[in-house]
């Protein structure tokens, strides 16, 4: 299983690089800058290593401090616990050296990285999930140009449950559509499948694809397979589908824009009308639109040709008494005087 070193699981969760080894040893005896950051690189692991173990040790102390202390308070209701401020102080003090001695660690890996280039040959290693060292990592060998096959590490067969570790579960070939994952199974050692072949879905990228592989296999060995084929599965049940909460999130802003998307071509009448109604736009101060009793009562047109049958006696009255009548409004149209 790899990343069982604190020192190379720490540097594979912050930068996602997986090392069988402490690669950096070999640089050690250099006597040029490169050698200098290797041997620094190589202190400062140590040192990170010891304090994992010590931080570990204060924390299973803290833990049977706590233990004794549920047993003491539903035994007396009471608490009495001895030496408790140190117990505490240790652990915290452990944290905060840890926590320094991490970024320390994470600082002189980049230095020490960016002046020593590492190909990955024939074979690499791969976080099934980015900077996630709990998923498991998969070992990559090629097979021809394009083809890598696809050995996962026995973390990683138990984070997908599946019965395979360290043996070949398929291959992954690169594209013009993006990796497309090949599940089948063979024995240690080899390369040839064993029984049947599964293509899957192609995939948007290498770790992708590779954890279709892992789940087809989860599937495969499940209740729910039913004997299906890739081809019969629904989308949800998919292999390349983003069933986890991990391979979701990078999809969630398409997700939003579909929703978006969908509710602006919903017809008006259909959406729901649960919430406060808007008001109606204020009218402008410049071009009120007043009523035509208002008009009609300060002496002037009305402000539709209709309005002086709408309008009240008493405004008719005092629109006679003024000798104006209404002759209608809008351009050509004047307001003119009765005589005599």
């Amino acid at each position: 299983m790899f990343l069982t070193d604190p020192a190379l699981r720490r540097s594979a969760a912050d930068t996602n690089d997986v090392r069988p080894e402490h690669l950096w040893r070999h640089d050690t005896a250099t006597p040029d800058p490169l050698g200098d950051l290797a041997r620094i690189l190589h202190r400062t692991a140590r040192d990170f290593t010891d304090s994992t173990t010590g931080l570990n040790e204060a924390l299973a102390r803290v833990g049977v401090l706590a233990e004794t202390a549920r047993q003491g308070l539903a035994a007396r209701v009471d608490l009495h616990i001895a030496a408790y401020h140190q117990t505490l102080t240790d652990a915290l003090i452990a944290r905060e050296r840890h926590n320094v001695l991490g970024a320390a660690l994470i600082t002189c890996y980049h230095a020490w990285r960016n002046h020593r280039p590492i190909g990955d040959g024939d074979e690499r290693y791969l976080l099934l999930r980015r900077c996630d060292p709990s998923r498991g990592v998969a070992t990559l060998r090629r097979s021809d140009p394009h083809t890598w096959l696809v050995v996962p590490d026995a973390e990683a067969a138990g984070a997908f449950n599946i019965p395979y570790p360290d043996r070949v579960i398929g291959e992954v070939t690169e594209t013009e559509h993006g990796w497309t994952p090949t599940a089948y199974i063979a024995q240690p050692h080899h390369r040839a499948p064993l029984a049947t072949v599964y293509p899957l879905p192609a995939c948007g990228d290498l770790a992708s694809a590779c954890r279709s592989l892992l789940r087809w296999w989860r599937l495969r060995h499940s209740d729910t397979w039913r004997n299906r084929t890739p081809n019969q599965l629904d989308p949800l049940s998919s292999p390349t589908s983003p069933v986890e909460a991990g391979d979701l999130m990078p999809h969630l802003g398409t997700i939003a824009r579909w929703i978006t998307a969908a509710t602006e071509r919903t017809p008006r009448s259909t959406r729901h009308r649960s919430g406060p109604r808007r008001r109606a736009p204020a009218r402008s101060r410049r071009h009120p639109a007043a009523p035509a009793h208002r008009a009609a009562a300060r002496g002037g047109p009305a402000t539709h040709p209709t309005d002086h049958r709408r309008r009240p006696e008493r405004f008719r009255q005092h629109a006679r008494r003024t000798g104006a009548d209404h002759q209608g409004t809008g351009p050509g149209v004047s307001v003119r005087p009765q005589l005599g």
